[in-house]
């Protein structure tokens, strides 16, 4: 079967499996697969094999000064089609599917520093603040980095084989969905006290996750009605639980920013990505929040994906460190 000028999307149902370091989703054509990365990663150079990734610290009178930072980040590791089709053929009966990757638009992606990790430059050499756009599934930061910021990348270059800062990738992609949608309400001041309940606190107090851990909690929220999804329309409660879970879902990505903001690096055990804390610092903030989420049939999604880049990395020692001395 052919697919030339038909554009895949995943399937109504919604159906996905973990295989290896990508999520794997029925689509809308029998026989064929997509997948989608479950982490970004540190781009490799293909002739050279090593991480496109550079790291300057200026030295004067055997005190750090400052440097840059170079990182190039990739929004989806290497992927070998025919080594996903053996996978997945093991223990799996039947003839082999195709697979092909998730269709994507709006990517963008953000890199997530400490508060004295320095500041990152857009080609204008303004600050960026929303994130890069990413094109051929790559993207580049510039770091301007101060002095304490310098002394922080290069220990963690050579005690952690590291980097102190992670990504968050954002992108849309498509989905067969029927026409409905909803109205997400968020009660400020009941989710407020259901995240302090459902997360751990960070070290100034404020309930923080990782994106498994904020997404459980959001759940949480909605199950207990702190988080409200009301149908704009009939059938949509006939299409059952699974898709109120997908709006809701999609409330979370678009409501995501003014939500949580990251802390730069894991200041939680176990986290299993970047950790971001709720952004409401006092109950005063907890305003309440409402987003409508609407699906058209041939609908475009919100999704994110993230990674911490602080260590150990395979490969990354002092070698992509470079220290250069004033007089």
């Amino acid at each position: 079967m052919s697919i030339i000028g038909e554009e895949l999307a995943v399937a109504a149902d919604g159906r996905s499996w973990l295989l290896a370091d990508v999520t794997i989703h029925a689509s809308t054509v029998d026989g064929w697969l997509l997948w989608s990365p479950n982490r970004p990663v540190l781009a490799v150079d293909p002739n050279s094999g090593r991480y496109r990734l550079g790291l300057t610290v200026i030295r004067r009178a055997d005190a750090t000064v400052g440097g840059t930072a170079l990182v190039v980040v990739a929004v989806a590791p290497l992927i070998d089609p025919g080594q996903l089709r053996r996978l997945w053929l093991a223990g799996r009966p039947g003839p082999p599917p195709r697979f092909l990757p998730l269709p994507m638009r709006q990517v963008r992606a953000r890199l997530l520093l400490g508060p004295d990790g320095g500041g990152v430059l857009n080609p204008a050499g303004g600050a960026d603040t929303r994130g890069a756009a990413v094109g051929g599934g790559m993207v580049s930061f510039l770091l301007d980095l101060p002095a304490e910021a310098a002394r922080r990348w290069a220990d963690t270059v050579r005690r952690d084989r590291g980097i102190p800062a992670g990504v968050r990738i954002t992108y849309r992609y498509p989905r067969r969905l029927p026409d409905t949608g909803a109205r997400v309400l968020v009660h400020g001041r009941r989710a407020l006290a259901g995240l302090a309940a459902a997360l751990p606190a960070c070290a100034d107090g404020r309930p923080a996750g990782d994106l498994p851990r904020l997404r459980a909690a959001w759940r949480l929220l909605v199950a207990e009605g702190s988080v409200e999804v009301v149908p704009l329309a009939r059938k949509t409660l006939a299409d059952g639980r699974e898709l109120l879970e997908t709006l809701s879902d999609q409330a979370m990505e678009r409501m995501f920013d003014s939500l949580f903001e990251p802390l730069g690096e894991p200041e939680l055990p176990r986290a299993e990505g970047p950790v971001y804390a709720l952004a409401w610092r006092r109950a005063c903030d907890a305003v309440d929040l409402t987003v409508d989420v609407r699906c058209t049939g041939w609908t475009w999604l919100d999704a994110s994906i993230d990674a911490d880049f602080s260590g150990p990395i395979d490969g990354l020692d002092e070698r992509y460190l470079n220290e250069v001395s004033l007089s």
